[in-house]
């Protein structure tokens, strides 16, 4: 079986908008590397020059159009992969894939990413939606975003956990923690070693849902081994340490889909960013195909 793949084409939810570029890096890198079990499903663009608060409508057409391809895949039981672009895509990503399965159960969804993108507009101080998706998923936003397909929140904050956490206001912060969430700051990640806080978040995104999904955001990487991003952070997760511990939950037979987000190719050097990535989808690739 082939792995769905779409592609959200998008940066304007971003300060550096180049991260529009990544999936199509990505899609001539893996053509190049010959893996063929890939099938190019969505491909999402726009022509719009639309920026923060007056992005909202182009973020809301194409995470609709995501969610759809999304919640069909999980209809279908077939796995998917979602290439951004910028962080908004995890709106239309997982108000998708939940969709499909509401009327089974829950969605459990792990989130690694070196900050909580848990504003709102009413919060946010750059008014950037990449900043807003955990959010939005969590039901707390623009309506236009968090009733896509759906008037429900799409994820419940007990089947929520954040892995990589380093960069985030308080804001953020009191809205996560007054829901529940649980979050592995970077220093703990550091204490108890990725492995463990990995097994964790599995059980917590396994317990009481139907499935669950992974989103991954790749400034969660450190910048020494990832630069190709919008926003990095020092001190974060090491490639080699990610790329061994993501083998624990691309086994879990409960995990539906899978996304990555924020790549720019602007930023890289000597593509260390794209080949993670590359390697990411080779270990997903090789458990679903």
């Amino acid at each position: 079986m082939k792995i769905n793949i779409n592609s959200y084409n998008y940066g304007n939810a971003a300060a550096d908008t180049h991260c529009a570029d990544g999936p199509t890096v990505l899609k001539n890198l893996l053509m190049r590397a010959g893996i063929s079990d890939l099938s190019w499903q969505a491909d999402l663009k726009t022509t719009h020059q639309a920026y923060q608060q007056t992005a909202l409508k182009d973020v809301a057409q194409l995470c609709a159009a995501l969610a759809q391809a999304t919640e069909q895949c999980v209809l279908k039981k077939e796995f998917f992969i979602t290439l951004g672009g910028d962080h908004s895509c995890a709106i239309g990503t997982w108000s998708g894939a939940a969709t499909a399965v509401q009327n089974q159960g829950e969605l459990g969804l792990i989130w690694i990413d070196a900050h909580m993108d848990a504003h709102t507009v009413k919060t946010s101080f750059t008014q950037n939606i990449h900043g807003m998706p955990i959010a939005c998923l969590l039901g707390h936003g623009e309506k236009a975003l968090t009733r896509i397909l759906s008037s429900q929140p799409k994820i419940k904050p007990e089947n929520l956990v954040l892995i990589g956490v380093r960069s985030f206001e308080p804001e953020e912060e009191i809205l996560l923690k007054k829901l529940n969430v649980k979050i592995f700051y970077m220093e703990e990640v550091a204490e108890l070693g990725l492995k463990k806080v990995i097994l964790q978040s599995i059980e917590i995104a396994n317990k009481n849902t139907i499935g669950f999904g992974l989103s991954v955001d790749i400034d969660a990487i450190d910048p020494l081994d990832a630069p190709g991003t919008g926003t990095t952070e020092k001190n974060g997760i090491r490639a080699n340490d990610f790329l061994q511990n993501l083998h624990f939950i691309a086994q879990n037979k409960k995990l539906i889909g899978a996304e990555i987000a924020e790549f720019n190719p602007s930023k890289d050097q000597q593509n260390k960013t794209a080949n993670i990535i590359i390697e990411m989808i080779k270990i997903l690739n090789d458990y679903f195909k």
